[in-house]
């Protein structure tokens, strides 16, 4: 172990100090590059990184609201579906301080983050500079940087760097918040085991350790499963060392167990709540479990990273080193379970959702363990120079140096993430080829759209009809405001209601059957996702949704090219597709209580004219948007 600094040193105390700066600045760096910005706050917020999915959840959940809320007519009618934990951070934070709420969550979870590195290094060393240099690191090389400076000069070399990847990335609630729980599951994991070889009481600890495997899964059902499993290899392991403590070994797992128990008890609620349809628009499929080791896909690399581990375990359990050895063992424990989690959880569930998140989750694992073998050698190399100070006092500088260019990175790489989203004026997410092409002004445009949509002449105007997603999911973070298409990701609402009222506003603004027909031919189109059924008719080498004589053959082989870890082919069979066109030909767009018509002239919209002028009188436009209030 690396002795430590004499106790009047100040340098573990300004390492951390800039650990925590750094964490602060990193959170608010989306906010500080849009100081400059002339536009309404809800737009800033809608480009703030990743999906603006959550937004209406997070707003709802501020409000005290755990029920549909999005579709009108349907007010109340089921209970969320998107387990709330992620995002209530965001939620309070919304609650105290309105919409600049997200500004205060940013940056305390960013803190929050490095505070969990932070009792990462602890675990595994009592030196307090090798903490905080460690802690640094950790917090830098497991989020943006590593694909921004590292992965990408790993792989200019000729190294393959697909085995590695981050924890955490900006994109809210998941990974920005989730990717804490991949730090603390091994910081509570490695104390759980390190007290039972101790033969210490370690029932707080173990139901501690629950309780955080259930507060992962209700945000990251991927990190969760991956989690028990790790767990259980953990337990196992430690059972097979010293079969004698089968006993306590016995009685911790029960504890862990009640404590995961209790805490996932509202997921449990809302999953009981969830139709299949909702569950099959977010992708969940069936898989024979016998096909579970047609699923194991491990390579040399991963092999290798694994073997690495398990070597650094057996050398410091040899030098006795305890604290680095447990944190070590439990990074190789959940690396292992990362590699096998999805063929296990076929074969015990018989289903799956997006499963390309196992495959992340393990890469962002694989980073870890790589690290963790790293500041457990500078252990070691700081023991083996205790008596050659020079040569001690150079590797703590060295490390010093390290964390310092790090924390450089980290807030480099921020900044350039974050200028990119200001600086964008097209929508946050185009579907190229896909239905939702870019509008170069868009983003101005919304701006002047919500300046309009917020005057005292819209307050009444309570249900919007639109093809904006986007645009959507910014109406719905006002209060009591509704969507005559239900959102096909946020609300609860049948498949058959979706389909019903989007067909109507397809009639109602005057969609030709041509322009109908040439949507929801498109490969992965956004029309038939965002309006009608999301991931429903994924289509891959691992599952496809109909029987496969039911594709066109040129959909067939583009099935059969299509990687298994993508769920969001989307190709419509071709009976769905006659189905649709005709219940578009029938379909009647009388009596819809919509207030209000926006429609964003992207190719494939612009050439719509809108609704009927006895119902609808235009009131806006731009260059980027059109609007009709009711009469």
């Amino acid at each position: 172990m690396m002795p430590t600094f004499r106790a009047t040193s100040l340098m573990p105390i300004v390492v951390t100090a800039i650990g925590f700066a750094v964490a602060v600045v990193v959170g608010g760096a989306y906010w500080l590059s849009i100081t400059d910005l002339k536009e309404p706050f809800a737009v800033s917020l809608l480009y703030r990184f990743g999906d603006d999915d959550y937004l209406p959840m997070i707003y709802a959940i501020a409000r005290g609201k755990f029920t549909e809320f999005a579709a009108y007519g349907l007010v109340g009618s089921a209970l969320l579906p998107f387990p709330v934990v992620s995002s209530a951070p965001y939620s309070v934070s919304v609650a105290l301080f309105g919409d600049h709420g997200f500004v205060f969550a940013d940056t305390i979870i960013s803190a929050l983050r490095f505070a969990a590195c932070l009792l990462l290094a602890r675990a595994f060393t009592r030196d307090a500079l090798l903490q905080a240099c460690a802690a640094l690191m950790t917090f830098v090389l497991t989020g943006p940087v590593l694909y921004s400076d590292v992965i990408w000069r790993l792989n200019a070399l000729g190294m393959d760097a697909e085995h590695i990847a981050s924890s955490w990335l900006m994109r809210y609630p998941r990974p920005y918040v989730t990717g804490i729980f991949v730090i603390l599951l091994l910081v509570t994991c490695t104390h759980l085991t390190r007290s039972l070889r101790r033969k210490e009481d370690a029932a707080w600890i173990s139901a501690g350790h629950g309780v955080a495997l259930a507060m992962a899964a209700q945000g990251d059902f991927h990190l969760a499963l991956i989690g028990c499993l790790g767990t259980a290899v953990a337990f196992v392991q430690f059972v097979a060392t010293d079969v004698r403590s089968w006993k306590s070994a016995l009685k911790s797992a029960a504890q862990v167990a009640v404590g995961f128990a209790i805490a996932i008890l509202p997921m449990i609620f809302q999953v009981l709540s969830v139709s299949a349809e909702v569950s099959a628009r977010w992708g969940l499929f069936a898989i024979p479990r016998s096909s579970a080791l047609e699923f194991v896909d491990v390579d040399r690399w991963q092999v290798g990273i694994a073997l690495a581990g398990a070597t650094a375990w057996w050398i410091l359990r040899r030098h006795g080193d305890e604290r680095a050895e447990s944190l070590v063992l439990t990074a190789v424990c959940f690396y292992a379970a990362s590699l096998v989690a999805l063929p296990v959880s076929i074969a015990l569930l018989g289903k799956s959702i997006q499963i390309y998140h196992f495959r992340e989750r393990s890469q962002a694992f694989a980073t870890i363990l790589i690290l963790v073998i790293v500041f457990a050698a500078a252990g070691v190399a700081g023991r083996a120079l205790q008596r050659k100070r020079w040569a001690l006092r150079t590797l703590q500088a060295g490390f010093v140096l390290a964390a310092m260019l790090a924390a450089s990175l980290q807030i480099r790489s921020s900044f350039e993430l974050a200028r990119e989203a200001a600086s964008k004026q097209t929508q946050q997410r185009v579907w190229r080829n896909a239905g939702w092409e870019p509008l170069p002004t868009y983003r101005t445009d919304l701006a002047r759209l919500i300046e309009e949509l917020e005057r005292p002449e819209y307050r009444k105007a309570l249900t919007l009809g639109t093809f904006d997603q986007q645009l959507a999911m910014w109406w719905l973070t006002r209060d009591a405001h509704t969507l005559w298409i239900p959102d096909t990701f946020v609300s609860t609402a049948a498949d058959a209601v979706i389909e019903k009222r989007t067909l109507e506003l397809s009639r109602l603004t005057g969609m030709p059957p041509h322009t109908f027909a040439a949507l929801i031919a498109m490969e992965r189109s956004y029309f038939t996702m965002r309006f009608l059924t999301l991931g429903k008719w994924q289509a891959s080498a691992a599952y496809v949704a109909a029987p496969i004589a039911d594709y066109s053959p040129d959909q067939q082989a583009r099935i059969r090219n299509t990687d298994r870890y993508n769920p969001w082919a989307i190709r419509l069979p071709i009976s769905e597709r006659n189905r649709l066109l005709q219940h578009f030909a029938a379909i009647e767009s009388t009596g819809t209580p919509i207030d209000l018509i926006v429609l964003a002239d992207t190719i494939d919209f612009a050439g719509l004219p809108g609704p009927p002028a006895e119902q609808f009188k235009p009131v806006f436009s731009n260059a980027s948007f059109r609007v009709w209030i009711r009469r």
